[in-house]
């Protein structure tokens, strides 16, 4: 971290062990939500943790899926990597009930782990509670997310610099509470299975899951809340990627793996009905 006094700036950066050559400076980034966040709202986030989705592709092998963390009021916040402001809502039967445009910024988990909530770029809630849907005892279903192609998601830099001016007032604490969420973070990289059924068209599928406690999950057979655009062999493989953050008594696992079919918009989210 730098000052630059003339102009009362200061540049955050994160360096990465991968990625493409070249600078990050989108301020919209996954890498820097969480940090814009903090000096946006004086909220800490706790430890950061950023995962990338490793596509086997040739030129941008590696991706931001996003960033995830543990707040001190006991929330969990994911800040997603792709760059579409498009939303499409699915209800059980997997037909499409909602449609927005809007700029998201991160999802949250409430601290019961019973609900979660969608906010906005301006910090406004523009979805109600929505339920996590329970799997068992030790684990819930969060949400699932399809991604048309991976040129949704960001591509994955090694330089990442981010430039802002701290407010007149508390900049000091905000400033360590940023530095602070860069103590201990990693950095997974989630591997999806490959379920295509032929050389078609296909797209990435994600299930978010939250373990609850420390025992050993046990996770389900297969992916869950396939939208019905899906060409699907009879057993589904998927790769698996659990996620520890500090402070937080369970994990988040998330489930990966390419699908053959067509997508009507280019990323969809599966949720459960509102809460009451």
């Amino acid at each position: 971290m730098r000052r630059e006094p003339a102009r009362d700036v200061v540049t955050m950066s994160l360096d990465l062990d991968f990625g493409i050559d070249g600078e990050n400076r989108d301020t919209k980034s996954a890498i820097f939500r969480p940090w814009r966040w903090i000096a946006g709202t004086g909220r800490p986030t706790g430890t950061v943790n950023w995962m990338f989705l490793e596509t086997g592709e040739p030129v941008v092998r590696l991706r931001i899926l996003g960033s995830v963390c543990f707040t001190p009021a006991k929330r969990v916040l994911y800040f997603p990597g792709f760059v579409s402001h498009t939303l499409i809502v699915y209800d059980k039967d997997s037909s499409p009930v909602d449609e927005r445009e809007f700029e998201i910024d991160h999802f949250s988990l409430e601290p019961t782990g019973r609900r979660w909530h969608i906010t906005n770029s301006n910090r406004d809630h523009i979805e109600k509670k929505r339920k996590v849907k329970s799997l068992g005892p030790d684990l819930s279903h969060w949400f699932a997310m399809d991604v048309e192609s991976s040129t949704m998601l960001e591509p994955a830099c090694r330089q990442n610099l981010w430039e802002f001016s701290p407010p007149a007032t508390d900049s000091d604490r905000r400033l360590e509470d940023i530095r602070v969420s860069r103590e201990g973070s990693q950095f997974p990289i989630i591997t999806p299975a490959d379920a295509r059924l032929d050389d078609g068209p296909f797209f990435w599928h994600f299930d978010f899951l939250v373990g609850h406690g420390g025992a050993e999950t046990k996770l389900p057979a297969g992916p869950l809340r396939i939208p019905k655009e899906a060409l699907v062999p009879e057993r589904i493989p998927f790769g698996q990627q659990e996620v520890h953050l500090p402070g937080f008594a369970g994990k988040i696992v998330v489930l990966a793996t390419r699908l053959s079919g067509s997508l009507p918009e280019s990323v969809l989210l599966t949720m459960e009905p509102l809460g009451s």
